[in-house]
């Protein structure tokens, strides 16, 4: 889930929000590291 889901919440983040100046690199990076792991301690849960 971390590889795959984190990859392409980062590509679809970098090319909405990153390019239209709404989110910074570092804060891209963030949300695509936490985002896949709320996603998986939801679905184990």
């Amino acid at each position: 889930m971390g590889f795959l889901g984190g990859c392409q919440i980062d590509s679809v983040l970098g090319a909405t929000l990153e390019n239209r100046e709404k989110l910074t690199k570092g804060e891209v990076n963030l949300i695509s590291s936490l985002l896949p792991v709320i996603i998986s301690a939801l679905i184990f849960y």
